[in-house]
């Protein structure tokens, strides 16, 4: 915009003030005071600020300095530990769910995930869920119903898609605490739910629970979200169903489930930003509406009082996001520049923005969407400079010295325009990537070093299908015929853009990190910055070298390199429905004894890679399978494929008999990887380390024992290190129980007993737990009833009973020859 000149260089006043904001909500979140004291510590410091500003500048300018920090703390407080009186939350049992009956509005588009058994792997099929938030207004109780308030995630077993947007329902199911993480490493989802606001979940069984009581609001609510259903429907007329999920997610901000590849894809090529609406989505509508205004000879001031009313209707018709917001808070600071012909400072726009995003909402600043966004703008106006002449500096240096005749047109436009175009581009680019790169590896545990190449190579794709898709959505008020035409171009676009990311994925490396602590995340965003302003900071070539290796060694060694031992450490992982343990021997090897779950639909990503990493453990080195059941074995496929599997143990049946099923699949992936298989009977050994062994106690070699089920053909396997013995029974049942207890109960005695077919009860468990005689009990399974629970107590009574489904991951940890226990629940990692 021509007016409005972008002076980096001026002041910017609110730059100190966005920062003292930001840290005054991080300290309102980690320490414990009560947010009306930081509330009347900010109002004291406000008051002084004003006494002091004529008689004592520099003093008044310290005290209100004070007053933001602590009204930040005081706002950033209410907003994350505060929860308002008669919250639903109130209504919820602790560590359990109940059933009950919940009216409110539904706030956000219900989305249908269609969750189908993507492999042979998974132990059931799903059935589609349907979800979406809801602002409570009452629920039933004993006593009637009870007013109440607060976001609730709602998830419907089918499609529940007949509701819509604003209006009024009534669900029925089970009501509970949003629960955290129960592993190692795992995603909290308490606590990305708590960024968004939700505290609550309610899980309806089918969608005939969930009764609309009105239509959609009227009024002005009922006109916005009639706008959003109308730009929904009417964006991709003509396009295939994938390609219209596309333009949803890039100009709507609508992103389905279904695409979750292409997004797992631009995560690998660095571009995932791409999917979400951002600023520079933004900036391309508002800048492509600026300059078709100005061709057709519109004033700048009249132009840019055009695109900010653009701005306001399309926020309306998309759902706000922090950095669409900062985009929109930025395109409107500029487009007011420009109607009142005064210069606009964009370092001072972005504090601007978020200030008011963060005063609005503080929580925010913990969302790795605000981040993202603030850091990869505040990086493209520190970095840039320094990046292109890093880059292109001597040949934009070179450009203003070189003179053209009339006839060198090409020549003199490629070093007057083109390469000045480039430069930025790249520039941008490389400068973004720089700034956002730690905070990316602190939050996705990804680096991704090829991340400006595919900027630059989709951007291009990418901006063609944004104006395929604006145009079509302003053409269909008017010229519903063109838009429709529009489909198969924007159908062509978006099906290029999808190949175009699936290859970059496939070709770009990108480096899967062990977790990277916000220390670390902070050291590495100094290190650049510094590096990048070496002559302001009066530092040479060689020193800024050093300082950057030097941040790089210490980042790789506290964050990347093997964790060492000091003693074996045995965890039994909450995996729900299944058994998933891993064991880290004392000379460092990792171990694992079964792998699976029924109730995850991808126990490996979801649970164990995630420990590994965040424990940084090595790679399996072998894995012992107890039998062949899914929810013992499933998280194999996934692990062998990524990081291979050097040897599998088993017993000799195995092998189903079944060509077409999982365990013929597992076996090809094993000898397709040339992993080893091994299998074992009765009475063989199998030594990990000079401290660690594993006797495998049952199934016997003998061709009489080939009736057995698949449960009592278990492998049954003790495993002994430093003097402690842990048995591992597999899912035996009665039968396999007491053929043990018949052949050798001393054989059987161990200080640490994982209870056989995750604590089901039998006539002969008692005397099965009597002959192992262990210390400690451990039952992995989903919540039991609590009938099942006081028994499975009953037996373990005198010894230490813990149970994954209620303690979380289940830690044991040899110790000068005793087994020392913690679980994730109290203890944390």
């Amino acid at each position: 915009m021509e007016s409005s000149t972008d002076t980096s260089a001026a002041p910017a006043p609110l730059v100190p003030a966005a920062l003292l904001l930001m840290g005054g909500i991080v300290a309102g979140r980690y320490v414990p005071a009560p947010a009306a004291l930081w509330l009347l510590g900010a109002a004291g410091t406000w008051a002084a600020a004003l006494v002091l500003a004529r008689r004592e500048p520099e003093a008044g300018r310290i005290a209100l300095a004070a007053a933001i920090v602590l009204a930040g703390a005081g706002g950033g407080a209410a907003a994350w530990h505060r929860v308002p009186a008669g919250h639903l939350a109130g209504f919820c049992p602790a560590g359990r769910s109940a059933l009950a009956t919940v009216t409110g509005r539904v706030l956000t588009v219900p989305q249908c995930q269609a969750v189908g058994p993507a492999t042979s792997f998974a132990a059931w099929e799903r059935p589609a869920l349907t979800h979406y938030l809801l602002e409570a207004e009452s629920v039933s109780t004993l006593a009637g119903p009870r007013p109440c308030c607060g976001r609730v995630e709602v998830r419907i077993d089918g499609d529940g898609t007949d509701v819509a947007a604003g209006q009024q329902v009534r669900i029925a199911g089970r009501l509970s605490l949003v629960g955290g993480a129960s592993n190692p490493g795992q995603r909290d989802r308490r606590d990305q739910a708590r960024r968004d606001g939700v505290l609550v979940q309610l899980s309806a069984p089918a969608p005939e629970a969930v009764t609309a009581l009105s239509p959609p609001p009227r009024g002005p609510s009922r006109l916005l979200w009639r706008l959003r259903a109308i730009a929904g429907r009417r964006l991709g007329a003509g396009a295939e169903p994938h390609g219209r999920m596309i333009l949803g997610a890039l100009v709507l901000g609508h992103r389905p489930a279904q695409l979750y590849d292409l997004q797992q894809s631009m995560v690998r090529s660095g571009v995932a930003h791409f999917l979400s609406i951002s600023g520079m989505h933004l900036g391309i509508l508002l800048g492509l509406a600026y300059l078709i205004l100005r061709l057709a000879h519109a004033s700048p001031r009249w132009s840019a009082g055009i695109v900010l009313v653009l701005l306001v209707v399309y926020l309306l018709a998309m759902e706000p996001r922090a950095p669409v917001l900062r985009g929109a808070i930025m395109a409107a600071g500029y487009c007011l520049a420009v109607i009142l012909g005064r210069p606009a400072n964009g370092t001072n726009l972005l504090a601007a923005a978020a200030i008011v995003l963060l005063v609005a909402d503080p929580v925010d600043l913990f969302r790795p969407g605000f981040q993202l966004s603030f850091v990869a703008v505040a990086g493209i106006s520190l970095l840039l400079g320094p990046v292109r002449r890093w880059l292109f500096g001597r040949w934009l240096a070179r450009a203003g010295l070189i003179v053209f005749t009339r006839d060198e047109r090409l020549r003199r436009w490629w070093w007057r325009v083109g390469l000045p175009f480039v430069a930025n581009s790249v520039g941008v680019s490389v400068a973004a990537w720089l700034a956002g790169a730690p905070l990316v590896a602190y939050h996705f545990g990804v680096f991704t070093p090829l991340a400006p190449l595919a900027t630059l190579l989709l951007l291009p794709i990418m901006t063609a299908t944004l104006v395929t898709g604006y145009v079509q959505l302003v053409g269909s008020l008017w010229l519903a015929n063109l838009s429709a035409g529009l489909g198969g171009l924007a159908d062509a676009l978006t099906g290029l853009l999808a190949v175009t990311a699936e290859q970059l994925g496939r070709l770009g490396p990108c480096i899967e990190l062990r977790p990277v602590p916000a220390w670390a995340a902070a050291l590495a965003t100094g290190a650049i910055v510094a590096a990048a302003h070496r002559r302001r900071l009066a530092l040479s070539r060689a020193w800024a070298a050093v300082f950057l290796l030097g941040a790089a060694t210490i980042l790789v060694a506290a964050t990347q390199m093997d964790a060492r031992p000091r003693e074996a450490v045995f965890t039994v992982l909450d995996v729900r429905d299944g058994l998933c343990s891993v064991l880290r021997t004392p000379s460092g090897r990792t171990v694992l004894f079964d792998a699976g779950s029924r109730s995850l639909t991808d126990p490996y990503s979801q649970v164990l890679r995630p420990c590994l990493r965040q424990r940084r453990w090595p790679p399996p080195i072998a894995a012992f399978v107890s039998h062949a059941e899914l929810d013992h074995y499933n998280a194999l496929p996934a692990l062998i494929d990524e990081e291979g599997l050097p040897v599998l143990v088993t017993h000799d049946r195995f092998d189903d008999g079944d060509p077409a099923g999982p365990v013929a699949d597992l076996l090809h992936r094993v000898h397709r990887r040339s992993t080893r298989h091994r299998r074992l009977a009765r009475g063989r050994q199998v030594r990990l380390d000079d401290r660690t062994t594993v006797t495998c106690l049952w199934p016997p070699a003998a061709a009489g024992y080939d009736t057995l089920n698949a449960n009592n053909g278990s492998l049954v396997l003790r495993l002994d290190c430093d003097g402690v013995r842990f048995l591992l029974p597999g899912d035996i049942e009665h039968l396999g129980q007491q053929l043990l207890l018949d052949l050798d109960p001393a054989a059987l005695a161990a200080d640490v007993l994982i209870l056989p077919h995750h604590g089901s009860a039998t006539p002969a468990l008692e005397a099965f737990v009597a002959a192992v005689d262990p210390a400690v009990v451990i039952r992995s399974s989903a919540p039991r009833r609590d009938g099942a629970v006081r028994e499975l107590e009953t037996l373990a009574v005198n010894r230490r009973f813990v149970a994954t489904s209620e303690d979380g991951a289940v830690t044991v940890t040899v110790v000068d020859g005793r087994p020392v226990v913690s679980t994730f629940a109290v203890d944390g990692e």
